[in-house]
């Protein structure tokens, strides 16, 4: 029996989907109110949330694995007690924790490898990946145990209505067709500000084979690369917006533009022989599909009041929250 936490979330979702097509049996916990939500699926049902701790110790007790990818986003001492809480209730099989590239902050080089110094003073969220991973290396430290992964995603799309919502609100300025700002490089040869990406059935896959092959270490996790402005041209395409790009200086943008957010995963490869799947625009159109035809989430998004709350300052690159605005 392996728990999931987080399940009815985009990559949760995926990563019960892929366990059980292993013939595994598999716990997830889930709120109560939630509980509908995971009718597709023939799981076992642990009632709580990372608040609850006596919920996640219930959740815990006789697993024989963990894949750990519930997080608030915003509570980073629910996060940790309720990860702490898991470490504590955890005796057999491996332990799997989903993170953030986030827990590298502003790239020091490209591209990004997981010797890159962790920064404990950048966005909120990434500080609280930074201490997560750190809560879960001081169990390993104490236990001596050899069969725990980290894996560290940047943006996660799938094909799940979770991952439309979030397209919806954190890219709201193209519903609503307005202006989109993107940095130019700074140097000619400087690389062209983008991000990575992974799609969250091959983060599943990864989570499961973490299962069988504990990485006993900390991994970028990504299936390749594009530019903001690939990114941008692409949702205007999809969505039919009327939105235009506006190059501008780096130093007239928000900070998440003016980087070119580039991974490697040599690590990965060399441990699991990941190979990518699935192409971020065929990934994509499929999310924007579903936001399209979903009523709840039309009425959201052409709603006055809503756009007008979604304004707001990215801030994070979280592997859920990580698209700008």
């Amino acid at each position: 029996m392996i728990l999931v936490t987080g399940g009815t979330g985009t990559t949760g979702h995926f990563v019960i989907r892929e366990l059980l097509s292993r013939g595994l049996d598999v716990r997830v916990l889930v709120r109560p109110s939630s509980v509908g939500n995971l009718d597709c699926f023939d799981v076992d049902i642990a009632l709580g949330d990372l608040a609850d701790v006596d919920s996640l110790k219930r959740a815990a007790d006789g697993v024989s694995g963990i894949i750990h990818t519930a997080c608030t986003f915003t509570d980073s001492k629910v996060d940790q007690a309720g990860l702490t809480a898991l470490l504590d209730s955890w005796q057999d099989g491996p332990f799997v924790l989903i993170s953030s590239v986030d827990v590298y902050g502003t790239p020091e080089y490209l591209p990004l490898d997981e010797n890159h110094p962790l920064n404990s003073t950048g966005t909120n969220y990434g500080r609280n990946k930074v201490q997560c991973e750190a809560i879960l290396k001081n169990k390993i430290e104490q236990t001596g145990r050899t069969d725990w992964s980290i894996v560290r995603p940047p943006q996660i799309w799938g094909p799940h209505i979770s991952c439309a919502e979030k397209i919806v609100r954190h890219y709201q300025p193209i519903w609503a067709g307005q202006a989109i700002d993107l940095a130019v490089p700074k140097e000619e040869n400087a690389p062209t500000p983008g991000d990575g990406w992974i799609d969250a059935r091959e983060l599943a896959w990864i989570a499961a084979e973490c299962l069988a092959k504990p990485l006993n270490k900390a991994v970028n996790v990504f299936n390749s690369h594009f530019t903001w402005r690939e990114l941008y041209q692409e949702l205007i395409k999809l969505t039919g917006s009327v939105s235009v790009i506006e190059p501008k200086p780096s130093s007239e943008v928000y900070s998440i533009y003016a980087h070119a957010w580039q991974y490697n995963r040599d690590s990965l490869e060399e441990h699991l022989d990941f190979q990518p799947i699935y192409d971020w625009r065929e990934t994509l159109a499929k999310v924007v599909s579903i936001a399209k035809t979903d009523r709840r989430l039309q009425k959201r998004f052409t709603n006055p009041t809503y756009r007008k709350s979604s304004q707001k300052k990215p801030t994070s690159h979280s592997s859920s929250q990580k698209i700008p605005v």
